[in-house]
C-alpha cells in the first residue's frame, strides 16, 4: 500500500511525503501523515521566511555601512542604538562605545543640550518637532570636543510600537570653509573696486 500527502509552499508543490505500507492504513495513519506533511511545508516556509529576512538585512545593514553619511539612530530616550561607520569616522567614537549611551552627552555641545532634551519631550507629547522631516546645519561636537558645522536631517520612525529616530549627518567643515573664503575674496574684490 501507498499513501502520500504533497509538502506545498507558498501554493506550490515542493515535494511529496510519501509512505509505504505491506497493508492498508488506517485513517488515523493517513491523517498523520497529512499532519505531518502540512508541518514539514510550514517549516520549509517559515526557514524560506526567515532566510529572506536574513538577507534583507544584510543588505540594508551593507547599505547603512557603506552610506557617505553619518547614520545614527536614537531611542525615544535619546540612547543611541545604531552608529554606522562613517559615523564613527566624522565622531571618532566606534559604535561598541557610543551604542546604550545617550546622544546628548556624546555629540550634542552643551549649549544645545536642554533643547534636544525639550525636543525629545515635545515629540513624546505631540508627536511633531521643528527640525524633523527637514535639512539643516548646526553644530557638533567630536570625540576630542572639537566642535564643527554638521548638515542634519532626523526623520522618526514608528516601529513595533516604538519611536525610533534616524540622523543622517555629514561633516560640513570644507564647504564653510570655502563659503567663507569665497566672501572674503568677494569682499576684498569689492573693497578693491
Amino acid at each position: 500500500s501507498f499513501a502520500g500527502h504533497p509538502l506545498i509552499v507558498g501554493g506550490q508543490v515542493i515535494g511529496v511525503m510519501a509512505m509505504f505500507a505491506r497493508k492498508p492504513l488506517a485513517e488515523n495513519t493517513l491523517n498523520a501523515i497529512a499532519a505531518a506533511a502540512n508541518a514539514i511545508a510550514v517549516g520549509i516556509m517559515r526557514q524560506r521566511t526567515e532566510d529572506q529576512l536574513r538577507a534583507s538585512s544584510e543588505r540594508i545593514r551593507a547599505i547603512v555601512d557603506t552610506a557617505a553619511d553619518g547614520i545614527i539612530t536614537i531611542d525615544e530616550r535619546g540612547l543611541v542604538t545604531g552608529w554606522n561607520p562613517q559615523a564613527e569616522h566624522i565622531f571618532g567614537w566606534r559604535a561598541d562605545e557610543v551604542i546604550g549611551q545617550s546622544l546628548t552627552t556624546t555629540i550634542i555641545p552643551p549649549r544645545y543640550r536642554e533643547g534636544h532634551e525639550r525636543g525629545l519631550r515635545r515629540y513624546a507629547e505631540t508627536g511633531t518637532g521643528p527640525v524633523l522631516n527637514k535639512r539643516i546645519e548646526i553644530t557638533a561636537l567630536d570625540r576630542t570636543g572639537r566642535e564643527f558645522p554638521v548638515e542634519l536631517a532626523i526623520t522618526p520612525m514608528h516601529l513595533d510600537g516604538q519611536t525610533i529616530f534616524s540622523a543622517f549627518l555629514r561633516d560640513i567643515t570644507e564647504r564653510k570653509q570655502a563659503e567663507d573664503e569665497l566672501r572674503r575674496t568677494q569682499a576684498a574684490a569689492e573693497s578693491a573696486n
